[in-house]
This record gives structure tokens, C-alpha cells and sequence, in this order.
């Protein structure tokens, strides 16, 4: 959530999105979205957890260190005092050019 906060989402909205989401999985995992309204919540989530995933996926694919210092990396999503120079160096790149079509803004 940190990491799509970058690209300018509000972190807490992100974070109730995907557990809108994992809600959804579940339910369907137990039967539950059998009824039309079920499905049709289904289907909105998708769009957003896939725009989630695709921006995620573009900057993870461009993070030099990623390969070889995956758990630093993490850890240092998590860290407070490490997120401004975290920001500066994950600012830019792909999402200038394919950037949140959620909403969000210039990370």
C-alpha cells in the first residue's frame, strides 16, 4: 500500500480496497456469490485490484535493487524514516508514463 502511495493513492483507501477485495475472494471460495448482486460486486473490485496490480507490477520491475536485496526493500516500505528517500527513487519511471487511472496524482 506504501508503494501505491507513491503514485499519489491515498495508502488507507488502498488498503480498504484490497480488503474489500480478499472479502470478496473468500466469499466466493465459500460459495457465497452465487446472486447477482454478489457477482456484480465481484466485478467491481477487479478493475481496481488489477490497476493495483499492474502499477505495482511496473515499478517492481524497475527497482534496481529488487533482485538482490528483496527483504531490505520491504523493509524499507515499512520504515518511516526511510520513505522520503525511498519516494525520491521510486518517483518517475513507468508510472510517469502509465500513470493511475484510479485517480491518484504525481506520487
Amino acid at each position: 500500500m506504501v508503494l501505491l502511495g507513491f503514485a499519489g493513492f491515498d495508502a488507507a483507501e488502498v488498503n480498504r480496497q484490497l480488503c474489500e477485495a480478499y472479502d470478496i475472494r473468500s466469499a466466493f471460495d465459500h460459495g457465497e456469490l452465487s446472486t447477482v448482486q454478489g457477482r456484480a460486486r465481484a466485478q467491481a473490485a477487479e478493475a481496481i485490484v488489477l490497476e493495483y496490480a499492474r502499477l505495482a507490477l511496473l515499478k517492481h520491475l524497475e527497482v534496481d535493487r529488487w533482485p538482490e536485496d528483496k527483504d531490505r526493500f520491504l523493509n524499507d516500505l515499512d520504515d518511516d524514516s526511510k520513505r522520503r528517500e525511498l519516494r525520491k527513487e521510486l518517483s518517475g519511471g513507468l508510472w510517469d508514463l502509465a500513470g493511475p487511472s484510479l485517480g491518484g496524482g504525481d506520487g
